[in-house]
């Protein structure tokens, strides 16, 4: 059995798995109120995994659920919804995730319990996100959140995605 040194076990990691982004530790004011920009995502990827974990505090704002969005800038093309909305995410606790499930379009984000979440490339296929660039135009667009029928009035969370670039510079930044 070959032995591996450590950065060649990690990139192959990163190419199986994908890449990881992840925001700072969020409000609930930042995402939970309306509809937030999470990630800025540059030419086109593969979108394997995303989700928002909830980190210091429960979440609050009984009837409030969450999609998963798009929106490309350049060139413009409306918000998408990329996920449905969830089940209603009031009381989730520290550890527990709103999962983007990757099956297909329109499918209803998923909520985890603490710590144990199934990935979407285990049910579903994973997405490719973004537009080509053209030879003298980058492509880039943002993956948001949308809260519906309510809103949150307490609580913070954490998103983060895994993902693979396909085209020469495309990549992907965390905005908040």
């Amino acid at each position: 059995m070959p032995s591996y040194s450590p950065s060649t076990i990690a990139r192959i990691g990163d190419i199986k798995n994908g890449l990881l982004v992840e925001t700072t530790d969020m409000s609930y004011t930042l995402w939970g109120t309306a509809q937030a920009e999470l990630f800025t995502v540059y030419n086109r990827i593969v979108l394997h995994a995303m989700w928002i974990e909830v980190t210091a505090t429960s979440l609050v704002g009984a009837g409030t659920l969450l999609n998963y969005t798009w929106t490309n800038t350049v060139p413009v093309v409306a918000l998408q919804n990329i996920s449905a909305a969830s089940a209603d995410i009031d009381s989730m606790d520290r550890g527990e995730r709103i999962v983007w499930q990757g099956t297909t379009l329109a499918t209803a984000a998923v909520l985890s319990t603490e710590g144990v979440s199934l990935h979407p490339s285990a049910t579903g296929i994973p997405f490719i996100v973004g537009i080509a660039p053209s030879t003298t135009l980058t492509s880039y667009g943002t993956i948001g959140c949308l809260p519906t029928i309510a809103v949150l009035t307490a609580g913070t969370g954490k998103a983060g995605l895994l993902y693979t670039p396909i085209d020469p510079g495309a990549y992907v930044e965390a905005l908040l």
